[in-house]
């Protein structure tokens, strides 16, 4: 199911350092958590294709690369305004965002 993935997520340490039979097994082992936090997770694409694609915007292509662990899966344009809202720029001026920063 994962035989090559990229996780970005809060969920635990997957680094690019990380195998790919490892990645595969922290999948498998915890994809509960991963879909309770409706983590972005690709499957085909390292790091650098990741990058390479956010950084020219190229979300249809991400979308291609997206596991999407939800029971019914979202089209490709849910996924890519997925991805938007969570690599959109955050607004360091608000009070929440700065009493997140440590003094």
């Amino acid at each position: 199911m994962f035989s090559s993935a990229a996780v970005v997520g809060s969920t635990g340490p997957v680094t690019s350092s990380t195998t790919s039979s490892a990645v595969s097994k922290e999948l498998l082992d915890n994809v509960e958590k991963y879909r309770d936090a409706d983590a972005v997770i690709f499957e085909g694409i390292d790091f650098h294709g990741v990058w390479f694609f956010l950084m020219t915007k190229n979300y249809p292509a991400l979308a291609k690369h997206f596991v999407d662990l939800r029971e019914t899966r979202r089209s490709d344009d849910e996924i890519i305004a997925l991805l938007k809202k969570r690599t959109g720029a955050i607004d360091c001026t608000k009070p929440e965002i700065l009493a997140a920063v440590p003094a």
